[in-house]
């Protein structure tokens, strides 16, 4: 459950980060295709990079035991 909700949230903040900076770059007139095309594009990148998720798993579950105290 954890890593899906990782997947989805890295998936979107870098979706949105590459749609800003290529629309911006491009000029394009068709946003809504070019969005769907860059999730597809980071879908792929991710699913070749497994160590963004873990890297992002390890660092939510640090900051949650040091909100315990279990540090």
């Amino acid at each position: 459950m954890k890593e899906g909700i990782a997947y989805l949230t890295i998936l979107l903040v870098s979706s949105f980060v590459f749609f800003l900076l290529i629309t911006s770059w491009l000029e394009t007139g068709e946003p809504a295709i070019v969005f769907v095309l860059i999730i597809l594009a980071v879908d792929k990148i991710m699913d070749k990079n497994k160590w963004l998720i873990e890297g992002y798993l390890k660092r939510y579950n640090r900051d949650k035991s040091v909100e315990k105290g279990n540090i």
